[in-house]
């Protein structure tokens, strides 16, 4: 028995469409959103748990709430781990499916095999689409669009034979479809176009103009034959079949409107909506205007499309103006086809209504258009080329091997545009490096080619292209700290330095500059500096495993062991992927252990020689070690108590305040050593240090020269210790000591 043609259809559009993106599947992640959504997702990389489920539903991941679509990354970790290419195939799965509910639902609405099958084929094809099935981010498009067909089809079941468990599986299908991806906020605008055209439940239209039903009869007969199976189950309105279409819509309109709040906040306290006087109003709407047109033409020239199209920072208003113009004469051409083509109104609303969320009105994030954003304002674009290629086909039939030709040799072309396209997608290097070649000044693509690059130690390559990406958008501080961190890695610490520096300087509230700036300075041997680093990025963001980590590191250097303890435990319990943090820890715990156990035996001897001050100042010195600075303090001060002029309690004590930031106390304990020994130079010197770091200049260059007319012969401490920096580029600094540091 011979396959139906529809059988053919179905495999036909399944088959070009994997042998098109099956190359998806030897991809790896990309280095924009894929490590937010997937690899670097400590919850997803966890796979399907209670916990991550309840996580999924109350969290928030790149300025959206989309629990449906977290759920599904972490099924795919769940099943297939971190292997990237069964990431790609389950998002080639979606777009199978949607391609054949999208033939099978308007198969099934209009009864046209072939054109349904042409706008099939034209969604699985275009070139367009291949951002949407490529990147695993955007598993969100293709999960929210199978919902969105559901939804249709689920309607035109509902519609076919009313019923309330029909009427909410629609509405269930609409709300997880909105979990997967709030661009649904439009579908109950579509569903009211179905019910215009095909589903033809309104005999009229508003302005007198009839509407064929589905049969697609010309005449008001047609109004006779609909039966009340055509009109939603409300007794009140059964004879105005308006209001009661409109009254059945309400309940999906009260979810947009949950949905759309939900969606404004989460983005705006994340940050994403950009704000009025960054991008204004005007700017917005010219831009919405002129990407209604672009997008049009990409349709037709789907040529150098990249990953991100930055915002213009001028738009010429002739682009404006012919753009309105070209929307507005398509508009009065489809609204006066409404009688006897109603598709072209139907499919024009589809793609002006769809679009809205994603047009820009409302700013989210800083691109002017995206590829992605075509996913299903096309179909309905797709579906005026299909049904009037058909018409063209039923009137000029001598024609129609011609047009069929035609039709075949578009989707030949379009096939090969996609599978050029979908190979610019294999790793994050071709991608961006692709995307800085279609477009102009385009920072975030160069960002993210230099940290690709960076990833494989192409350092030079790396900081060619952040630097530009830096001097294209100078006041973003999260392109300095990119920049820094790849000098770092390249070696040029002090140019790293700088970058860090000067991104927080962009932006004091940015943590991770404070945290990466505070890395370079302890690698250049400024601990108090660093520290200083980490404790300001922590106080911006405390539940930074990265910061906790580098912090307890810096405490660690300073002795200071209980506090690194803690910081390396609360550095594992917010990121437990830290094992260097867990190593460390481990370490240090043995290490606090041993210097209990010389403390007890200290303590059994003084209970032999509770007078012996040099005792009490070992026990203080062990619990310095283990960072208990006051108990350290307690017991120097009792050693003082019992000898007042003992040297090295006094030398101890002052160290212990400055380790603790009580400079005024450091220098007045290190004075009253003095005392005993008067020509020690390192207390000079030490005294100095102290001056400088409180940025008191005068003080410290006498103290200095004293240390040096005391003897002291260090000028390679003199020359770079980090704490006399604020003296150092002092033109008397360099008179008095750099002189004689040469000299020696």
């Amino acid at each position: 028995m011979p396959l139906r043609p529809v059988v053919w259809v179905y495999a036909l559009l399944i088959l070009t469409t994997m042998a098109i993106y099956w190359q998806i599947s030897g991809h790896e992640f990309i280095n924009f959103d894929d490590n937010e959504y997937v690899y670097e997702n400590a919850h997803v990389q966890q796979g399907v748990t209670l916990e991550n489920i309840v996580w999924a539903f109350t969290s928030t991941v790149g300025a959206n709430w989309h629990p449906v679509t977290m759920l599904s990354h972490m099924l795919d970790v769940h099943l297939f781990g971190l292997q990237p290419g069964w990431h790609h195939l389950v998002n080639l799965l979606f777009h199978l499916l949607n391609t054949a509910l999208l033939f099978h639902l308007f198969h099934k609405l209009t009864r046209k095999m072939w054109p349904s099958a042409f706008m099939a084929a034209l969604f699985a094809l275009h070139p367009l689409h291949v951002e949407s099935v490529a990147w695993i981010s955007e598993r969100k498009d293709v999960l929210s669009t199978f919902f969105w067909i559901l939804t249709m089809l689920q309607y035109s079941r509902y519609v076919e034979k009313p019923g309330i468990i029909r009427y909410l599986m629609t509405i269930f299908c609409f709300i997880t479809g909105l979990m997967a991806k709030p661009m649904l906020v439009t579908l109950p605008f579509v569903l009211l176009l179905l019910d215009l055209w095909p589903l033809a439940r309104l005999p009229w239209t508003g302005n007198g103009i009839y509407c064929p039903t589905i049969d697609g009869p010309h005449d008001r007969s047609a109004h006779d034959r609909l039966d009340a199976r055509r009109y939603p189950p409300y007794g009140l309105f059964k004879n105005n079949p308006y209001m009661a279409i409109v009254i059945e819509k309400v309940p999906f309109f009260i979810v947009v409107v949950a949905f759309c709040c939900i969606a404004f906040f989460v983005q705006r306290s994340d940050g994403a909506v950009a704000a009025v006087d960054l991008i204004p109003l005007e700017s917005r709407i010219f831009n919405a205007i002129v990407s209604y047109g672009a997008y049009l033409i990409q349709m037709i020239w789907p040529f150098r499309l990249a990953i991100f199209y930055p915002f213009p920072e001028i738009i010429p208003v002739w682009k404006v103006w012919t753009s309105a113009l070209f929307l507005l004469l398509i508009s009065l051409f489809a609204f006066r086809r409404v009688a006897d083509r109603p598709w072209i109104s139907f499919g024009w609303l589809w793609y002006l209504g769809t679009l809205v969320p994603v047009i820009g009105l409302v700013q989210i994030g800083s691109q002017s258009m995206a590829d992605r954003y075509t996913y299903v304002p096309f179909i309905g674009i797709f579906l005026i080329i299909a049904w009037e290629t058909d018409r063209l086909l039923q009137q000029f039939r001598p024609t129609r091997t011609v047009l069929v030709s035609l039709a075949c040799l578009l989707l030949t072309c379009l096939s090969l545009l996609t599978w050029i396209q979908a190979r610019q997608w294999q790793t994050s290097v071709t991608l961006f490096a692709y995307a800085t070649r279609v477009t102009k000044d385009n920072s975030l693509a160069h960002n993210n080619l230099g940290l690709a690059l960076l990833d494989r130690n192409r350092f030079q390559e790396a900081i060619l292209h952040l630097s530009l990406s830096t001097w294209l958008k100078p006041g973003n501080a999260k392109l300095y700290n990119n920049l820094g961190i790849a000098l770092m890695k390249a070696g040029q610490i002090e140019m790293a330095e700088k970058a860090f520096v000067h991104a927080t300087e962009v932006n004091p509230g940015y943590w991770n500059a404070h945290v990466n700036l505070g890395i370079v300075l302890s690698r250049r041997g400024k601990n108090r500096q660093a520290l200083a680093h980490f404790q300001k990025a922590l106080s911006l963001n405390p539940h930074q495993g990265k910061a906790h980590y580098n912090m307890a590191m810096s405490l660690e250097k300073q002795n200071r062991i209980e506090e690194a303890l803690y910081h390396y435990a609360t550095a594992v319990s917010i990121d437990p992927r830290l094992i260097e943090a867990l190593n460390r820890k481990k370490r240090l715990e043995k290490k606090r252990n041993r210097i209990e156990m010389a403390i007890r035996d200290i303590k059994e001897q003084l209970q032999r020689n509770p007078k012996d001050p040099s005792l009490l100042v070992e026990i203080g010195n062990l619990h310095g070690q283990k960072g208990a600075i006051d108990d350290a303090v307690a017991y120097y001060k009792q050693a003082l108590e019992i000898q007042p002029d003992h040297y090295p309690a006094k030398m101890q004590l002052a160290f212990a305040y400055a380790r603790n930031g009580a400079y005024d106390q450091a220098i007045s304990w290190y004075r009253s050593a003095l005392a005993s020994t008067p020509e020690n130079s390192t207390i000079y010197y030490n005294i100095a240090c102290l001056y400088s770091i409180q940025n008191k200049q005068p003080e410290a260059m006498q103290w200095l020269q004293q240390a040096v007319d005391n003897g002291y012969q260090d000028w390679n401490a003199i020359r770079t210790d980090p704490d006399l920096d604020s003296i150092r580029s002092l033109p008397e600094f360099e008179k008095r000591f750099q002189e004689k540091s040469l000299k020696k």
